[in-house]
């Protein structure tokens, strides 16, 4: 759910960081994910409502590590879009822009997996 919402962010331009997204006047994304963060605030935090959907109340530090979690789909646009002005700015090789951006995904999924790894154990 959450990391969803974040992945929204970044996928509402593939080209463009979400902060430019946001600098054009697109707020309603901005609207969009702090209701849908907020209605998972509720569910989880209203015993009534939790109750309904079967989950349980969650801690700060929970909180915190779920959300450093979600942002990850986040984070990996951000860095793909950073590669790719980089990239069009100094006109590298086709091999050398495949290689490297296969090798940061593939780095980011690793250190994704080790840090939830580390939070369940």
């Amino acid at each position: 759910g959450l990391s969803q919402l974040f992945h929204m962010l970044g996928m509402s331009n593939t080209e463009k960081s979400f902060v430019q997204v946001f600098r054009s006047k697109n707020w309603l994304f901005l609207v969009s994910f702090v209701v849908g963060f907020g209605l998972m605030v509720l569910m989880t935090e209203v015993d009534a409502i939790g109750n309904i959907f079967g989950v349980a109340h969650m801690d700060a530090i929970h909180w915190v590590i779920l959300t450093l979690i979600a942002m990850i789909p986040l984070a990996v646009h951000e860095l793909i879009v950073l590669i790719k002005w980089y990239y069009k700015r100094t006109k590298a090789t086709k091999f050398y822009k495949i290689f490297t951006l296969s090798f940061i995904a593939f780095a980011i999924v690793v250190l994704a997996t080790l840090i939830t790894l580390a939070c369940v154990l």
